[in-house]
């Protein structure tokens, strides 16, 4: 397993405040993260973050599948 990365927290802000140029405008953390989500691949996520995996696995656990 991969290490996760440090990322401190003054570096995200300013880089999200480079998206205020964009064509879709600032981000914004009720707006965006569903279309984000949706660009992302759950397999490259799980396999970095032992974290997001647990989180899978609880959400496959709690919901019945369809």
């Amino acid at each position: 397993m991969r290490a996760t990365v440090y990322i401190p927290k003054q570096d995200i802000q300013s880089g999200l405040a480079a998206t205020r140029q964009a064509k879709k405008g600032n981000y914004h953390k009720g707006r965006h993260p569903f279309d984000i989500l949706r660009l992302i691949d759950p397999n490259k996520v799980t396999g970095a973050s032992s974290h997001a995996r647990r989180l899978v696995e609880a959400l496959r656990t709690a919901l019945p599948s369809r």
